[in-house]
C-alpha cells in the first residue's frame, strides 16, 4: 500500500519533470564559430523552469495537505494515514523530514544535472544522469519498502524513524486522527 501511495504522489511531478526536460534537451542547438562550439541551452533553462515551478508549487500543496491531515492522493486512494507519534497530523516538519530522507537519492541526481547545464557535459550527460537516476529511483523505493523490515512489529519505514512518524491502515479501521489519537 505504501509503495503504491508513493507512486501515485510521484507519478504527476514526474510526468511533469519528464515532459518538460525532455523538450528542453530537444530544444538544445549546438553551433559552431570558427574552432569553437558553442550550446544555446535557452529551451532548456525555460522548460526546465517550467517543470520545475510546477512540481514545487504540487510538492509544497501535497505537503502541506498532509501536515495538516495526513493524507494524499495516494494515502486516499491506498487507503493509509500518516500520523506523528501521538496519531494526530503529523505537522509540516515531520512531512518535509520524510520527504527529504525519501527524495535524498532524485536530489544528488538534480545536483549532477545542474552541473551538466551549468558546466555543459552534454556529451556524457546520458553517463552521468542516467546511474544516477537510477540509484535516485531505486533508494526511493527502498526507503518506501523499509517498513517491512521493521523488527518491532509497527511497520515504521527509515524516512518514519528519521521524522517521528506512523502510518495507519484507516481501511483496516484504524484511523487515529479522527478517533482522538492512538488511544
Amino acid at each position: 500500500k505504501r509503495l503504491g501511495a508513493a507512486v501515485i504522489d510521484w507519478l504527476p511531478p514526474l510526468t511533469v519533470l519528464v515532459l518538460t526536460l525532455t523538450l528542453g534537451f530537444a530544444g538544445i542547438t549546438r553551433t559552431r564559430n570558427g574552432q569553437y562550439i558553442t550550446y544555446d541551452t535557452a529551451s532548456l533553462v525555460l522548460f526546465g523552469s517550467i517543470g520545475l515551478g510546477l512540481t514545487l508549487v504540487y510538492l509544497f500543496v501535497v505537503m502541506g495537505i498532509e501536515a495538516r491531515t495526513g493524507k494524499t492522493p495516494g494515502n486516499l486512494l491506498m487507503g493509509i494515514r500518516s500520523a506523528d507519534n501521538d496519531g494526530y497530523a503529523p505537522g509540516a516538519g515531520a512531512v518535509f523530514l520524510r520527504g527529504l530522507f525519501t527524495g535524498a537519492g532524485m536530489l544528488v541526481a538534480l545536483l549532477a544535472a545542474v552541473l551538466v547545464v551549468v558546466f555543459k557535459w552534454f556529451g556524457p550527460a546520458l553517463f552521468i544522469l542516467a546511474p544516477l537516476l537510477l540509484a535516485g529511483a531505486a533508494w526511493a523505493v527502498l526507503v518506501v519498502v523499509s517498513n517491512t523490515w521493521d523488527r518491532n512489529g509497527r511497520l515504521r519505514g527509515w524516512q518514519d524513524k528519521a521524522a517521528k512518524a506512523l502510518v495507519f491502515d484507516v481501511k483496516a479501521g484504524r484511523d487515529p486522527i479522527t478517533t482522538g489519537g492512538i488511544q
